[in-house]
Protein backbone atom coordinates (compact mmCIF):
# COMPACT_ATOMS: atom_id res chain seq x y z
CA UNK A 1 0.00 0.00 0.00
CA UNK A 2 2.70 2.46 0.94
CA UNK A 3 4.73 1.56 -2.14
CA UNK A 4 1.83 2.50 -4.43
CA UNK A 5 1.17 5.75 -2.58
CA UNK A 6 4.87 6.61 -2.61
CA UNK A 7 5.08 6.02 -6.36
CA UNK A 8 2.04 8.20 -7.06
CA UNK A 9 3.33 10.96 -4.80
CA UNK A 10 6.75 10.97 -6.49
CA UNK A 11 5.14 11.23 -9.91
CA UNK A 12 2.98 14.14 -8.71
CA UNK A 13 6.01 16.19 -7.67
CA UNK A 14 8.15 16.18 -10.82
CA UNK A 15 9.75 19.58 -11.36
CA UNK A 16 8.66 19.52 -15.00
CA UNK A 17 4.92 20.26 -14.98
CA UNK A 18 4.34 18.35 -18.22
CA UNK A 19 5.72 15.17 -16.61
CA UNK A 20 3.40 15.29 -13.60
CA UNK A 21 0.38 13.06 -13.35
CA UNK A 22 -3.01 14.58 -14.07
CA UNK A 23 -5.73 14.50 -11.42
CA UNK A 24 -7.67 11.99 -13.52
CA UNK A 25 -4.63 9.69 -13.80
CA UNK A 26 -4.15 9.86 -10.02
CA UNK A 27 -7.81 9.05 -9.44
CA UNK A 28 -7.67 6.08 -11.83
CA UNK A 29 -4.42 4.78 -10.32
CA UNK A 30 -5.80 4.87 -6.79
CA UNK A 31 -9.12 3.35 -7.87
CA UNK A 32 -7.27 0.56 -9.65
CA UNK A 33 -5.16 -0.12 -6.58
CA UNK A 34 -8.27 -0.08 -4.40
CA UNK A 35 -9.97 -2.67 -6.58
CA UNK A 36 -6.85 -4.87 -6.47
CA UNK A 37 -6.84 -4.74 -2.67
CA UNK A 38 -10.54 -5.70 -2.54
CA UNK A 39 -9.86 -8.78 -4.66
CA UNK A 40 -7.09 -10.13 -2.43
Amino acid sequence: ALHVMSKVMKECWYQNAAARLTALRIKKSLANYGSMVDIK
